[in-house]
């Protein structure tokens, strides 16, 4: 389709977004809410803000500072029997990525003690985790459109290296909705601000500013922590240091991964993007190693969302796989995390 045509369908989304937007804020069409406080995370582009290891980070804090988090999720991509359903519990995963969505079985195995509820309705999610798990806080992952829950916090995670996904709605842009959503946000954080000068988030700053009176803004920098060598066990980041590799991804930003990559020392002597949440084929995945071999590299490298989506390796792969650990921190996590337990006010905490 031309770009015009994508420009004509882009206005038609924006307008039909700020329509149910604005039946929502009128009350004319009903919201619910949980006894519990629901903290979103969310994003006003379309993927690639690095969302999932922030929700992971958020829950640490949390947890450690006492509360009994869960996180609700639609589990995009997972095909279930029965929704909602219970990913994982406080001690043990119940579900796999094929029924719970990659992201959240992603977040059940980096998270053991914080369960993960899937729904297409995250009320009925919420409800069922309050009835089963008995959750103090509630951490909605990718709930900033999720217009029928309410919402005691509202993150919104903007990508520093493209912060507007091309300026323009979808499908013309990667914009889920018009700029002045943002004034919706409790908070705003800035991600991958290692990958960019201090002038361009200076830059960024400002037009946030000129778009939100008052923002209240974060930074954060992924941090590679280490490999995951597949299909188990774990690696020190020297497996990939100062050697050649192939890397892959099939993530919203796969240009972000490849840099922290190469920040962690690897040389990628070939890349490879694929859609956002692609299922590997067993093909795909030989003719990868066939590539790694061809180029030279020593070990092919992907992303901790991809690794859930690969059929098994081959027994006698000639080539190791690994998948990049990354942990998100926020700039001054102490006084984020404050921030939070005020606006958090009498929620419970456990016993520690």
């Amino acid at each position: 389709m031309t770009m015009p045509g994508l420009g004509a369908i882009a206005g038609v989304h924006g307008a039909g977004v700020s329509f149910w937007r604005s039946l929502y804020a009128k009350g004319r069409l009903k919201t619910s809410s949980l006894p519990r406080p629901v903290i979103s995370v969310g994003n006003i582009t379309l993927g690639g803000t690095g969302k999932t290891p922030f929700v992971a980070s958020l829950a640490r804090l949390l947890s450690e500072e006492g509360y009994l988090c869960c996180i609700l999720s639609r589990g995009y991509g997972g095909v279930r029997a029965e929704d909602p359903v219970i990913v994982s519990s406080y001690d043990r995963i119940l579900h796999g990525a094929s029924e719970s969505g990659d992201e959240p079985y992603l977040l059940a195995r980096l998270l053991p003690g914080v369960p993960v509820v899937v729904g297409c309705d995250k009320h009925a999610a919420g409800l069922l985790a309050l009835e089963r798990l008995k959750a103090h806080v509630f951490l909605l992952d990718d709930g900033f459109q999720s217009w029928r829950l309410k919402r005691d916090i509202d993150i919104v995670l903007i990508d520093a290296t493209d912060p507007w996904g091309g300026r323009a709605l979808l499908p013309a842009g990667r914009l889920r909705e018009p700029l002045d959503g943002l004034k919706r946000a409790h908070l705003i954080g800035i991600t991958r601000s290692h990958l960019v000068d201090a002038d361009r988030l200076a830059r960024l700053r400002d037009e946030l500013t000129s778009l939100v009176p008052n923002p209240q803004i974060f930074f954060t920098r992924s941090v590679a922590a280490g490999l995951r060598k597949l299909p188990r066990g774990s690696e020190s980041l020297d497996a990939v240091r100062g050697r050649d590799v192939l890397a892959f991804a099939g993530v919203g930003n796969p240009d972000a991964y490849f840099r922290d990559l190469e920040l962690a020392g690897a040389r990628i002597v070939e890349r490879k993007a694929f859609p956002d949440h692609h299922r590997y084929t067993s093909a795909e995945l030989a003719a990868l190693i066939d590539d790694a071999q061809s180029a030279g590299a020593v070990a092919i490298v992907t992303t901790e969302k991809d690794a859930v989506r690969l059929p098994p390796l081959p027994r006698d792969a000639p080539v190791p796989v690994y998948a990049l650990h990354q942990q998100v921190q926020p700039d001054g996590a102490d006084t984020l995390l404050r921030w939070l337990v005020s606006r958090l006010g009498q929620a419970e905490r456990a016993q520690r």
